[in-house]
């Protein structure tokens, strides 16, 4: 869910919507593992639609314990770009405020 601040369009990290607001899938892990790893889909891609996020997670070999992890993955992203977007307006907000400041020289 997409809160509007003065025109910032944050996401909501918390797990329960996140959960409502992805498409997550199995997928086989790549890398070093042997035959495990070629025979089983333990490894989450994660899509979030609204902002554009795609990653995989293959951190252990238990399916639902890499969800759990994506799921947490996720909302750490989704908060850093909440935090670049408030800091890009505040910037902005003093930009409009003081155009001259940043050409100032003493």
């Amino acid at each position: 869910m997409e809160q509007n601040m003065e025109d910032i369009k944050l996401f909501d990290t918390s797990l329960e919507v996140l959960a409502d607001e992805i498409e997550m899938k199995p997928v086989l892990a790549s890398g070093p593992g042997g035959q495990h790893i070629n025979k089983t889909s333990s490894a989450i891609q994660v899509y979030h639609s609204r902002s554009g996020i795609r990653f995989k997670v293959q951190d252990t070999r238990d399916q639902f314990e890499n969800r759990k992890i994506a799921l947490t993955r996720l909302a750490e992203k989704l908060q850093a770009k909440n935090e670049k977007a408030l800091l890009e307006k505040a910037d902005e907000r003093r930009r409009k405020r003081d155009p001259g400041a940043s050409s100032r020289t003493f």
